[in-house]
């Protein structure tokens, strides 16, 4: 949101608080297009549960993606590329997260850490989804 605000997009956040399974998805797209807004171009989901809700939605409501509205996630989870289209996702790199937070812990057992802040590199996984993409 802080990136769409710095563009000058703040205007089309639309932000919605839902669980996180696919179920709600479904539900948050209903929401959206239920409200008197111009329909968006492009759905920003909180994990990829939530984009293969709102993907399922749009074809319900006679709507391509992404033809009609492009559709990105956040986990690249596994049925990513065996969605049709395949799913544009943002990769956490929460195996990597795992592995460290794991090793930490093992370490905390041997002496006390101190306080820490580490970045991980998310990575941008390019499907149709977005209308790029093989």
């Amino acid at each position: 949101m802080d990136g769409m605000n710095q563009y000058g997009l703040g205007e089309y956040i639309y932000p919605f608080t839902v669980g996180q399974n696919a179920h709600e998805g479904e539900a948050a797209l209903v929401k959206l297009m239920s409200m008197k807004i111009e329909r968006p171009t492009a759905l920003i989901c909180y994990n990829d549960l939530i984009a293969l809700g709102a993907m399922k939605m749009l074809r319900e409501m006679g709507m391509s993606v992404p033809g009609d509205i492009a559709v990105l996630g956040c986990d690249n989870l596994f049925f990513g590329p065996y969605l049709e289209p395949g799913l544009t996702s943002v990769d956490l790199r929460a195996e990597e997260i795992a592995n460290y937070a794991m090793n930490l812990l093992t370490q905390a057992q041997e002496k006390p850490l101190e306080a820490f802040g580490r970045m991980f590199e998310s990575q941008l996984i390019i499907r149709r989804s977005c209308g790029f993409g093989l």
